[in-house]
């Protein structure tokens, strides 16, 4: 059973006053496209774990199949997302991914699931360098759940490392200003409402 845990709770104060999950990708919100590729994978489940402006951003969640969870603490960081989101399923592997990175290929995601490994977290790299989503198998997640370290990379620097070389960009690149979203996106026409 592997769940994509997909988080969306943060602050997005870098984008100013719009919601980065809210931004446009290429006609739809950035939190729809990311689902939709997560919806294309191999994924068996998706929970979506919301925290700042909970509401704004759920009712851009149109599939019943998803379980949105909101996370209170969100102001605590992505780690209070990650534990809340994985306790939705204590004996599932979780495949934990961001909201700021729609340029994710589904062939990546499945990359990353097919070298599911049950002992080590699988962290996909692109020429050497770590990026997201990250598959923590069912074996370490109780231990995540208690784990009293301060990140996400924290816990993961603490156990063994698969890593899995793959030729996806996306892998490393966050949206997270409004520069980034002109970077890579460009104005074509799709983002000239917003800037």
């Amino acid at each position: 059973m592997i769940t994509a845990a997909l988080l969306a709770a943060g602050e997005t104060k870098r984008t100013g006053p719009l919601l980065k999950p809210l931004l446009p990708v290429n006609g739809k919100t950035v939190i729809e496209t990311v689902i939709e590729k997560l919806k294309e994978s191999d994924v068996d489940r998706i929970v979506v774990v919301l925290g700042y402006e909970a509401g704004k951003i759920e009712e851009a969640i149109k599939d019943e199949d998803i379980d949105v969870l909101i996370n209170k603490e969100y102001k605590k960081g992505m780690l209070s997302s990650v534990k809340h989101g994985i306790k939705s399923d204590l004996n599932s592997n979780f495949l934990i991914c961001m909201v700021d990175q729609p340029l994710i290929d589904v062939k990546t995601i499945n990359t990353i699931i097919n070298h599911y490994d049950s002992s080590r977290v699988v962290v996909p790299t692109y020429k050497g360098k770590r990026g997201h989503p990250i598959l923590i198998p069912s074996s370490l997640i109780k231990e995540l759940i208690f784990f009293e370290g301060k990140t996400l990379r924290d816990f993961v620097h603490g156990h063994e490392i698969k890593e899995v070389e793959i030729d996806d960009e996306g892998i490393i690149i966050n949206l997270n200003t409004i520069e980034d979203f002109k970077k890579y996106l460009g104005f074509n026409g799709i983002l000239w409402p917003y800037f």
